[in-house]
């Protein structure tokens, strides 16, 4: 026999036997507990998710808020806010920075280093 020409003592021969046999039986039990585990998740994965109240609600917010405004809404949203302060809104062809005390000016072109800026005149004495 191959184990008493390699010098394999019968004690280690039936150790190693054991040992694969139990390697066998760990092999399939981790296989079943796989198919178990896929079986399991299967059947989570159809079930419907529960959401708590509390996020629920928050979901329902936000599909219920407005958009964001475009650039056209949002300019004249700007303007109302800055007319309701008192500015005078004007547009790039009627520039007047000492029309009123607050200015702005609607797609006012700077150079590209220079700040974008509201005319405030100083407050007359």
């Amino acid at each position: 026999m191959l184990a008493l020409r390699l010098g394999i003592s019968s004690p280690v021969l039936s150790r190693t036997s054991e040992l694969f046999v139990r390697i066998e039986q760990l092999t399939a039990e981790v296989e079943e507990l796989r198919r178990l585990q896929r079986a399991q998740y299967e059947t989570a994965r159809q079930q419907p998710s529960s959401v708590d109240a509390a996020a629920r609600d928050a979901i329902i917010h936000r599909a219920q808020r407005p958009a964001p405004l475009n650039e056209v809404q949002a300019r004249v949203a700007i303007d109302k806010t800055l007319a309701a302060a008192g500015w005078e809104i004007q547009g790039r062809d009627q520039v007047a920075p000492t029309a009123k005390l607050g200015v702005a000016v609607r797609e006012f072109t700077s150079l590209p280093s220079a700040p974008a800026m509201s005319c405030v005149p100083k407050a007359r004495s």
